[in-house]
């Protein structure tokens, strides 16, 4: 895995000691570098002994410097198991989760200059921190949260966002409506809509407007930053719905829609053919993104990048000697340009004088 940041990249491997993976004969070492071209070594982390496959999958810059974020788990039920902190991205330290967050498991940890937001897996609790190291929690219980779950988070130089959406009508009950089984018409679930809060230290929010959005159930709220002045909001169940809900944001308190169609696109789509991902190191941003895959060879086309310019995407010419697009290459963008990683070979993607 390779990240960017301020500084320069940094970089982490997993190895095992055996011929097999399994818990407490694994390693992570790590490397660093200020331009992507030349690299050095790092500390090596010591693996966590109850797991077989942590692995960095996060890193972010913060007002302390990086936070790395361990997870465990594959196709798509994966959660945070550690968290690393670096002022110079040469060394780490480990933070002490259970200090951190009790017994709570931690779906997602994200963060920028202004701090770090991490939410468990149900939607019940949030923190915010601004090291990655002393975490406050978030009191749900305010009239601001009402009846509200929260998906995810993050932050930047406007402060912490949380989405997540608003129960509209019915009574909770595992997510079912409470009614007599022989009630006519039956009884359906409750309805929710997409909802996002704002708050400038962490600790007293605001809920924000957002023009157009659509009551559903069930709907499914993610946050990226597109920059550290820019976050874009999705509707994850919206898009399959046939509409892709997108909102863009400079200062967190203020959305707008984005027009149809929607060509900004951070996830990884269910069958990784056409979909795309996004990139930042806080200062640059990019979106990778497939060409003319197919289901059978979903990476055949080749690969796009583009950026965010001006509050829009705006494709990036290329030329050179390019790497392959598929599942087994790392991607970092950085203050020299833009990093991948495989198995065998190293790019760097360097911005032209034009």
């Amino acid at each position: 895995m390779v990240a960017g940041w301020s500084r320069g990249f940094v970089g982490f491997a997993l190895h095992t000691t055996s011929s097999t993976w399994s818990a407490g004969n694994t390693t992570t070492t790590t490397t660093y570098s200020s331009d992507g071209v030349h690299w050095h070594a790092g500390v090596v982390l010591q693996q966590h002994p109850s797991m077989s496959d942590l692995d960095i999958r996060g890193v972010f810059e913060g007002p302390a410097g990086l936070l790395a974020v361990e997870e465990s788990g594959a196709c798509g039920d994966t959660w945070v198991e550690g968290l690393l902190t670096s002022r110079d991205g040469v060394t780490w330290q480990a933070v002490d989760m259970g200090k951190a967050f009790g017994k709570a498991v931690i779906w997602n940890v994200s963060g920028g200059s202004a701090g770090f937001v991490a939410v468990d897996t149900v939607g019940q609790a949030v923190w915010t921190s601004r090291d990655g190291r002393n975490w406050q929690p978030v009191k749900l219980d305010a009239p601001a949260f009402a009846r509200s779950r929260i998906d995810d988070g993050t932050a930047f130089s406007g402060g912490y966002v949380l989405v997540g959406s608003t129960e509209l009508t019915g009574a909770r009950s595992c997510g079912m409506t409470i009614a007599d089984p022989s009630a006519k018409p039956s009884p359906t679930a409750p309805l929710r809509v997409p909802a996002i809060w704002w708050s400038s230290d962490g600790a007293a929010w605001v809920k924000a407007q957002l023009p157009e959005a659509k009551a559903a159930y069930p709907i499914q709220m993610w946050v990226w930053r597109l920059d550290d002045h820019t976050l874009a909001a999705f509707d994850e169940y919206g898009s399959y719905a046939g509409g892709e809900a997108v909102w863009v944001s400079n200062d967190g308190r203020t959305w707008k829609p984005l027009a149809q169609p929607v060509t900004l696109d951070p996830f990884v789509g269910e069958n990784f053919v056409n979909d795309g991902y996004f990139l930042t190191d806080g200062q640059h941003g990019i979106q990778l993104q497939g060409l003319n895959g197919t289901l059978g060879d979903p990476y055949a086309g080749g690969m796009s990048l583009s950026t965010w310019t001006n509050g829009g995407l705006v494709t990036l010419a290329q030329s050179g000697d390019q790497p392959p697009y598929d599942w087994q290459t790392d991607w970092a963008v950085g203050p020299t340009g833009v990093v991948v990683t495989d198995d065998g070979g190293l790019w760097i993607g360097l911005p032209s004088s034009d």
